[in-house]
């Protein structure tokens, strides 16, 4: 069962309903108290009242009987002849004033409530009070208040006529007041069993009035309780690490209130074990990674300060070598400007070697022309020398023919004929140089138009080259306005690299204390898992 007051609100509710149940008892109990005291004020008016009422008409008979009695003696004294202290008449005035006291008092007694057997009895002292009343006022000729006029006179002169009716009176009046007191008994009786009724009663409602505040405070104690309880039990869970557990729905009073902060608080707070444990994961990988990362970079700016220093030097020697390459470079530019005017001058040179060389192929086609000519002059020595031999073979004969006389002519012959052979040998040969010559020639005509195709792509290239040049020299003159440029730039990058150098060491020392607090890092992500591993999370 759920109420959405607050806890104060219940407290309050269940004392007010125990203020309204004690109310409601002492209202009660008020009411039958009142009831008793009624019922006392009852007994007090019918029963003492009465009883003393009754007393009161007792005395006011046996005054009456007296008076009755007193007036008979006295009479019968005097119609002795005794004489009286007291008149006939006071006599009579004192019986008559008796007999209506009680009369009077008897209808006082008729007016009260009584029971049945009270009422019977008062009937028959109505009766024999009536009786006497009546029969005295025969007898003495009076007007007597009688109550019950229907009864019968009795002759009073007969003292055992009224002694009878005065016994019976007597009687009767003992056995009202019996009866009356016998009522007096049972009223209180009535008033006894109503005070039991009241305290048991009064009794029931306490016990009940006490149950009730008992349930009630048994009831918010032990809803109070265990809702505590329950929330108590989560967090000696939550204690123990266990952030998984939830407060049911205990209501929205105060206690309810907490188990909802409760497990807000849960909520928020496994969010954040479950973030930091993310986050510690994270950390510890990223606290390995930057730690080999710091290993790394330590190799690294251990490497990078020898590469710092080797380039360093290499920037020195590099800057050298730009002095270098710039001093090349005007010296480049002034051979470029050299080439560019040389060959401009070859491009005129291969332009004279063309027109040299088709002045070569046309001397060379003439010397062909001329060697067909020398062909034609060595057939005719050719003959000539055959025609010398054939001469030197008949003068030989002839010689011969001579004998000694010939002799002489004989010998010429000879060298004739020798010399004829040597011609013919040399006619051979220079036939054979001829054609060779020849060969060459149409050769030397061949190349030399080959020759003529080539120096005409020499001289366009040597065009293309000039202009080439001169594009080159501009390029060169850029060249070395950038080396120079470059060789400031090299001597501020050879400072930029002794302050990297510098920077390299101070880097290498930060990763240095990098490391060390990466491991206090992974040591803290250590203790962090360790700490967020004592708590379960969904």
């Amino acid at each position: 069962m759920k109420f959405n007051g607050t806890l104060r609100a219940q407290l309050i509710g269940g004392f007010m309903a125990i203020a309204l149940l004690g109310g409601g008892v002492g209202l009660y109990a008020d009411s039958l108290l009142h009831g008793v005291k009624s019922e006392a004020d009852q007994l007090g008016v019918e029963g003492v009242d009465l009883l003393g009422e009754a007393a009161g008409v007792q005395h006011a008979i046996d005054a009456n009987v007296t008076a009755g009695t007193q007036l008979y003696f006295s009479t019968q004294l005097m119609m002795a002849g005794v004489e009286m202290p007291v008149s006939f008449e006071e006599l009579q005035q004192q019986y008559f004033d008796s007999v209506a006291l009680a009369t009077s008092g008897i209808r006082g007694l008729q007016e009260h409530d009584l029971g049945p057997e009270a009422s019977t009895a008062l009937d028959r002292l109505v009766e024999i009070n009536s009786i006497l009343t009546k029969s005295a006022s025969a007898m003495f000729g009076a007007e007597l208040d009688v109550i019950d006029p229907s009864v019968e006179a009795a002759d009073l002169s007969d003292s055992t006529v009224a002694e009878e009716l005065i016994a019976r009176q007597s009687a009767d009046f003992e056995a009202l007041r019996a009866q009356l007191s016998a009522d007096a008994g049972e009223h209180v009786g009535i008033v006894e069993a109503t005070y039991r009724s009241a305290s048991r009663n009064l009794k029931l409602a306490s016990a009940l009035m006490f149950v009730t505040a008992a349930a009630i405070a048994i009831f918010l104690s032990d809803r109070l309780t265990r809702r505590l309880k329950t929330t108590s039990a989560a967090l000696r869970s939550v204690a123990a690490g266990d952030l998984t557990v939830r407060v049911a729905d205990l209501g929205r009073d105060e206690v309810g209130e907490m188990g909802v902060a409760l497990n807000e608080t849960l909520d928020a707070t496994s969010s954040m074990i479950r973030s930091i444990e993310e986050s510690a994961r994270r950390l510890a990988s990223t606290a390995h990674t930057v730690q080999g990362g710091a290993n790394s970079v330590m190799d690294l700016t251990s490497s990078a300060s020898a590469d710092a220093s080797l380039v360093t030097d290499g920037v020195e020697r590099a800057g050298t070598y730009i002095a270098h390459v710039a001093t090349g470079t005007e010296q480049m530019t002034a051979s470029i400007r050299e080439i560019a005017a040389r060959a401009h001058d070859a491009s005129s040179t291969a332009a004279s070697a063309v027109r040299e060389a088709d002045n070569t192929r046309s001397i060379i086609t003439k010397l062909g022309d001329s060697t067909a000519e020398i062909g034609e002059v060595l057939a005719l020595i050719k003959s000539i020398a055959e025609q010398t031999n054939l001469l030197a073979l008949n003068a030989t004969i002839e010689a011969a023919r001579a004998g000694e006389a010939g002799k002489g002519f004989a010998v010429v012959a000879g060298e004739v004929k020798e010399l004829s052979h040597a011609t013919e040998a040399a006619t051979r040969q220079i036939a054979e140089r001829i054609q060779t010559i020849q060969l060459d020639s149409r050769e030397a005509v061949e190349a030399i138009g080959r020759i003529n195709s080539v120096i005409d792509e020499i001289n366009t290239s040597q065009t293309t080259i000039a202009a080439s040049v001169e594009e080159q020299t501009a390029v060169t003159d850029e060249i070395g306005r950038s080396a120079h440029e470059l060789r400031v730039m090299v001597g501020e990058f050879a400072a930029r690299i002794d302050a990297v150098g510098t920077a390299l060491a101070s880097a290498g020392g930060s990763a240095e204390s990098n490391r060390a607090e990466m491991e206090h890092l992974l040591a803290m992500s250590a203790e962090l898992e360790v700490l967020v591993g004592r708590f379960v999370v969904a």
